[in-house]
């Protein structure tokens, strides 16, 4: 994946827990990544996949067929994937995990040249606690002053349905079903860590 600081780059961010049964603690973040057209012809693509009636696409309430559709298109956007996959200790707190994946994506993206990362707003707490980790991530100088975050109610709107989709298709791959990711394993790049 290429990027550089010039190109202006913003991330939308999803988040998951894979398969608790077959894949457990693990969590992972995935960013589509692209510069501002980029990412707005992406959020037309997925916007046209929407069905009569239908608000808003979500992997997990769609068939395989759909998915096959969506997938098909996230691989056509004009945007790069990161996802970081975060394999956890038994018992260890949900929150750990996701703490762990989105230092070494903020991490990440400030390499690639992003200078803003646009996640889920979890809640004012949730959103405080992401800003102090950031700030230590600066101070530390783990990442530059450069990468901003966000937090929205629902990033990017039809631009985070690609990230979502991603996280989608990397649970069924770690589960047995590799189809999905291999639909996208042009753009993506995945990041494995672990306690």
């Amino acid at each position: 994946m290429s990027a550089g600081p010039s190109l202006g780059w913003h991330a939308y961010v999803d988040e998951t827990e894979s398969d608790s049964r077959l894949d457990p603690n693990t969590y992972m973040l995935a960013a589509a990544v692209g510069d501002t057209d980029n990412l707005g012809q992406t959020r037309n693509i997925m916007r046209e996949l929407l069905q009569p009636g239908q608000r808003k696409l979500h992997w997990r309430d769609e068939s395989d067929r759909r998915r096959h559709a969506i997938i098909e298109e996230v691989a056509g956007a004009p945007v790069e994937h990161l996802v970081v996959v975060y394999d956890g200790r038994q018992g260890e707190q949900s929150e750990r995990r996701r703490k762990q994946c989105l230092k070494r994506l903020c991490y990440e993206l400030d390499q690639m040249g992003v200078i803003r990362m646009v996640l889920e707003s979890r809640g004012p707490a949730d959103d405080q606690r992401d800003w102090k980790m950031i700030d230590v991530l600066r101070a530390i100088k783990a990442v530059s002053s450069v990468l901003r975050m966000d937090h929205l109610p629902r990033p990017g709107g039809a631009a985070a349905v690609a990230a979502d989709a991603v996280c989608g298709a990397m649970t069924r791959a770690r589960t047995g079903e590799p189809a999905f990711v291999k639909t996208i394993e042009s753009r993506l790049t995945i990041i494995s860590i672990g306690y």
